[in-house]
């Protein structure tokens, strides 16, 4: 099943950017998509899923949200070899810069 990834880092202009990382997943067909309180945000980038190299595969996507935005930012993933979707909260706290 994937390992799933979420950080925010800084970007200009009072923002930031969330990304989700999923990986280590298999078979190759993945679904990833942030929400805001329950409503589904439409990525900035990302989406494609592409091979780690050791049969595996990789997706991510990513959101821009105002860096006062707290939360709460969830990132959900749905993957044949989960019984039910995965949902990763964000936490503000784990800034990455």
């Amino acid at each position: 099943s994937p390992s799933v990834s979420v950080t925010g880092h800084a970007a200009p202009g009072h923002k930031r950017t969330l990304k989700c990382l999923a990986y280590d997943f298999y078979p190759r067909s993945i679904e990833l998509h942030w929400t805001w309180a329950g409503d589904a945000q439409e990525a900035e980038s990302g989406g494609d899923v592409l091979p780690s190299g050791n049969g595996t595969y990789q997706s991510w996507v990513v959101v821009g949200v105002p860096s006062e935005d707290q939360a709460p930012y969830s990132c959900h993933v749905e993957h044949r070899s989960l019984t039910r979707p995965l949902t990763v909260p964000w936490d503000p706290r784990q800034q990455a810069e």
